[in-house]
């Protein structure tokens, strides 16, 4: 791996303040690529009980876009 991808993201700007201190644990691992997340959607389709717990995992991660579908 090259160096760059090694180092955290913490010191990242594309990273609000609000951001940094919500996902502080996330950001300090070498190697993690939390940009990719924020950049990334993801559609859940139903949310009973568990499409709500996914949903709230993958926002609580610090996915992007959450794209929430339920027909009931």
């Amino acid at each position: 791996m090259s160096n760059e991808s090694q180092q955290s993201n913490f010191f990242d700007e594309t990273f609000s303040e609000e951001e940094r201190k919500r996902l502080d644990r996330q950001l300090r691992l070498p190697g993690w690529n939390q940009k990719a997340l924020k950049d990334s959607k993801v559609v859940i389709a139903g949310i009973g009980g568990l499409g709500t717990e996914i949903a709230k995992n993958l926002a609580m991660a610090g996915v992007g876009t959450l794209h929430l579908i339920d027909l009931d």
